[in-house]
């Protein structure tokens, strides 16, 4: 379909629970899973989940080309790279293991990061855009960018997992960008 306009925080899509998909054969959800790939292809993130864009489904999109890391072998990953963009539908983590803090960015709140403990290991039920169910395990890093898609599908923001002056201060940073942006906005207009 199209390239979206990202929503940026505190804007009330960002906090909105979403809705499970009941019908995968509309039109607008096909139009949703393209406006989320090529969204998500266009930004250049690890992931993009439906309100991020202004759309109330629980939809993600994660791009596995980004994320080697993960994989064990390079037979692994390249196979990745035929089909990079992964959709997940009605996401839910089964199983999760381990604590780790990982520094993640967001989309929705440029400019800035935040250390957001999470677990290292995930096993997530899915759809995929077809509307089969599968099962997928993530470890590290990847399994950091799933949970933080989940969250945005349930309408929270990483930073409301991090703590202390960690996150203060990545606020205070994400501010002073907010106003540096408004103010360039302004002048783009005259």
């Amino acid at each position: 379909m199209a390239v979206q306009n990202l929503r940026f925080y505190p804007d009330d899509a960002l906090n909105q629970t979403c809705s499970e998909v009941e019908d995968f054969a509309s039109d607008a959800f096909f139009d949703l899973v393209e406006d989320l790939e090529d969204s998500l292809q266009h930004y250049g993130g690890v992931g993009i989940a439906a309100n991020q864009i202004g759309e109330g489904e629980r939809v993600f999109v994660l791009d596995e080309s980004t994320l080697k890391t993960n994989y064990v072998d390079e037979e692994d990953y390249q196979a990745t790279q035929e089909i990079p963009l992964r959709v997940f539908v009605n996401p839910e983590i089964v199983a999760s293991e381990g604590s780790s803090k990982f520094d993640e960015g967001c989309l929705s709140m440029p400019g800035v990061t935040f250390k957001v403990p999470r677990a290292t290991y995930v096993k997530v039920k899915a759809l995929d855009a077809s509307g089969e169910e599968f099962e997928y395990e993530a470890t590290g890093y990847h399994a950091a960018a799933i949970q933080h898609e989940l969250d945005h599908l349930d309408g929270k923001m990483h930073f409301m997992r991090s703590e202390g002056v960690s996150r203060r201060m990545a606020m205070k940073r994400y501010r002073q960008f907010r106003k540096s942006y408004a103010r360039l906005q302004k002048l783009e207009r005259t």
